[in-house]
């Protein structure tokens, strides 16, 4: 268990004995790992958290399909920047929210870009075509107006 840590002309003379070096303070106690006995800590050492900082979700995205009945006002979609241009009778909101105009059906399309001039660098476009939302207004055929179909007699026989 114990070692002599001494220099080596120490043992060389042999005048020296086991019980000289310990008075000397020639001689290394070993420590409390090297015994075996080991003590482990009793709490969670205070150290600082990498979680708690989710959010909630911003409930993105389309909120009507292709061909879906909207009125004045629905949002068809939600997001952030323009992943989405506006079309006809539909209209973007400051938080790029596109929101319907008039009563009718959504309809999608996909319209080509005007390829860019070619430029030092410059081999492709990145997104050669833009996505459009589009109301298509339902045409009005008739009107319902209500009349009245009972005479004044009749009501204040009624009463």
């Amino acid at each position: 268990l114990f070692s002599i840590r001494a220099p080596l002309t120490m043992f060389s003379l042999g005048s020296l004995s086991l019980l000289a070096a310990a008075r000397a303070h020639y001689i290394r106690v070993p420590s409390l790992t090297q015994l075996g006995v080991v003590r482990w800590a009793s709490k969670k050492a205070g150290g600082s958290s990498r979680n708690g900082r989710k959010t909630a979700g911003k409930r993105l995205g389309l909120k009507c399909g292709d061909g879906q009945h909207v009125i004045p006002g629905n949002i068809i979609v939600r997001q952030r920047g323009t992943v989405f241009y506006p079309g006809a009778n539909v209209c973007m909101s400051r938080d790029h929210t596109l929101h319907s105009m008039v009563e009718g059906h959504v309809k999608f399309t996909k319209v080509a870009r005007k390829p860019l001039p070619p430029q030092k660098g410059r081999k492709w476009i990145k997104k050669p075509w833009r996505k459009f939302v589009n109301v298509v207004e339902i045409p009005v055929t008739q009107k319902f107006v209500l009349t009245n179909v009972l005479k004044p007699q009749t009501l204040q026989s009624m009463v």
